[in-house]
């Protein structure tokens, strides 16, 4: 019979894992550390998008989750929304975050952490000028692709999500007009959005009328929060 014809180059190898759901799922640590080596595996390099939406990942689950985020030099958006975040697991995630260069975007909506987490997320996001995050959803707040004016007038915002929300604003070249009126800003809050427009060139109008500057303000301190200062 007739020769099996074979084609002259071989077949390009399957393409990198590019996103990555996993959400709404009730997944044990031990699991999460399997999906972190998967993550971390040198074949999925590439991958930009892992969501674990409405999945709640503990505190042990948050250190595998570091851990795939040191290995996954790629990602630009995570999305963690609804996983019942506590400070410890965002301080965890915080430290695996220092020094990252590609990540934009981080939806950490229905967290369970207090200021203390969100000192811990600026600090890690100011700790260098390598950080690209532009975009946050934090629980009162939002900062999407799509946001050109930030309403967050009489929300009652606390120093730690000025910290928090200056450290996003820094990077950030859509927000053209910022409402911070009417919040609880002392003057921690206020250092911290001074030092952002700084940085930020792009927005053209700020409202921060009727903070309470000099009311002395609270910052985290003592254990692990002991490096946590007024940024």
């Amino acid at each position: 019979g007739a020769a099996k014809a074979y084609p002259d180059t071989p077949p390009e190898p399957p393409t990198s894992l590019r996103t990555l759901r996993l959400g709404q799922n009730e997944f044990p640590p031990s699991v999460i550390a399997l999906l972190a080596a998967a993550v971390g595996d040198a074949r999925n390099r590439r991958l930009e998008c892992l969501s674990l939406a409405g999945a709640p990942v503990s505190d042990e689950g948050a250190r595998y989750l570091s851990l795939a985020l040191r290995l996954s030099p790629s990602l630009t958006s995570i999305d963690l929304s609804f996983c019942a975040l506590s400070d410890a697991a965002v301080a965890t995630l915080s430290d695996a975050l220092v020094g990252d260069t590609t990540l934009r975007q981080l939806d950490m909506r229905g967290s369970e952490c207090t200021d203390l987490g969100r000192w811990a997320l600026a600090r890690a996001l100011l700790s260098a000028d390598t950080s690209s995050l532009a975009y946050l959803l934090d629980n009162r707040w939002e900062i999407t692709p799509a946001t050109e004016q930030l309403l967050c007038s009489g929300l009652g915002l606390t120093d730690a999500e000025a910290g928090l929300m200056s450290a996003v604003l820094r990077t950030n070249s859509t927000v053209r007009d910022v409402h911070l009126s009417r919040n609880d800003f002392t003057r921690f809050g206020l250092e911290s959005i001074g030092t952002m427009l700084c940085a930020n060139r792009g927005i053209a109008a700020i409202d921060l009328s009727f903070n309470p500057v000099d009311a002395g303000g609270v910052l985290p301190s003592g254990g692990a929060a002991e490096a946590l200062e007024p940024l």
